[in-house]
């Protein structure tokens, strides 16, 4: 005869499981060298780039993917929105500087754009610095959500 499980039991195993899931995929990122962080900052219509993420200091013989999906809203002066989706190669030698490989890529086209606004990867000592850039005449709100796959 077969064996039945209540519904509160069986609500209970599923939520357990979901748990193990959720650390499984954590650990598949650990073992990958990948992180990812989501990190928020409003501009003051100031037209410069600004700071929206920092890395930790970039050991020596890494090489990092850093990865930056961004969007940006005025909060003042009208209506605006802004997309950004780019990404640079950086790596530390022993004893060495970071290095940017190339340049900062745009992995698309951005969906919305708003002329005088930018977003770059940058290079900051021995950090990498993600950076967005108001159009000077409005306030924004930005969000990124930054992906670092390192190679081991």
């Amino acid at each position: 005869m077969p064996k039945t499980i209540d519904a509160g039991a069986l609500a209970e195993h599923r939520s357990k499981e979901r748990e193990v899931f959720g650390l499984a995929n954590k650990l598949r990122d650990f073992a990958n060298h990948t992180f990812r962080l989501r990190s928020s900052i409003d501009t003051a219509a100031t037209g410069v780039l600004s700071t929206i993420w920092t890395s930790p200091e970039m050991p020596e013989k890494a090489v990092w993917r850093v990865s930056a999906q961004i969007v940006g809203r005025a909060t003042s002066g009208g209506a605006a929105v802004v997309t950004a989706d780019i990404y640079a190669l950086f790596y530390r030698e022993l004893a060495g500087s970071v290095t940017q490989e190339d340049v900062t890529y745009s992995a698309s086209t951005p969906i919305a754009t708003v002329a005088g606004t930018d977003a770059d990867i940058v290079i900051s000592g021995e950090t990498i610095l993600v950076q967005v850039q108001d159009d000077g005449t409005r306030e924004f709100s930005w969000t990124a959500v930054v992906s670092v796959l390192e190679s081991a």
